[in-house]
């Protein structure tokens, strides 16, 4: 017979883990964190996945009802293709269709992939189900802790709560930070103190 013991740090480390869900989710939701601009916002229906290109700034956009590429800095959208979008949901890989031999994007969405989840400088994205069935997307300011700690300052930014994030992330650089949900994608870049 196995006794149910639960040790003290287990019930220390439980009691934690309530603390924290409840402290992420009683803060408010900031769409535009501070040290980001909005670029842009737009409606993707049927939405497969997202990613960028490892030296540049573009965002390319993979759906059922095409391709595009929208420049993460400025929100302008520098391609369109409704026939096709030119996803490689294997490779988790797509390639611009107006630039067969162009650069290679890595994408995130609906069948896997992953886009950087932490910037050079310290930025990091973060999704929890503290509130199960809804996630929350959390935006982490360089050295400051995921995790509220008595040591550690917490630092976060609850972009989104949702019940379906389809991708997240930064591009290769940090510059520019895209997230997803089944309706929207949304653009963030830097502010350059313009």
């Amino acid at each position: 017979m196995v006794e149910n013991n639960v040790s003290g740090w287990e019930q220390r480390l439980a009691q934690r883990q309530k603390e924290t869900a409840k402290e992420i989710n009683a803060a408010p939701i900031n769409p535009i964190p501070s040290g980001w601009k909005m670029v842009t916002v737009f409606a993707v229906g049927g939405l497969h996945a997202v990613g960028f290109a490892e030296n540049s700034e573009e965002l390319l956009v993979a759906s059922s009802n095409g391709q595009s590429v929208t420049d993460g800095l400025t929100g302008v959208q520098l391609y369109r293709n409704r026939e096709s979008d030119g996803y490689d949901s294997r490779k988790l890989t797509a390639r611009r269709l107006d630039q067969p031999d162009g650069p290679v994007f890595r994408m995130s969405g609906l069948e896997g992939g992953g886009l950087r989840t932490c910037t050079d400088d310290g930025w990091r994205l973060s999704l929890t189900y503290s509130n199960w069935p809804k996630g929350r997307l959390l935006l982490h300011e360089p050295k400051e802790s995921p995790f509220p700690s008595k040591n550690i300052m917490f630092g976060k930014t609850v972009l989104a709560e949702r019940y379906e994030f389809r991708a997240w992330g930064f591009s290769w650089s940090g510059k520019v930070m895209v997230w997803s949900d089944e309706v929207d994608v949304r653009v963030y870049r830097r502010e350059t103190g313009e």
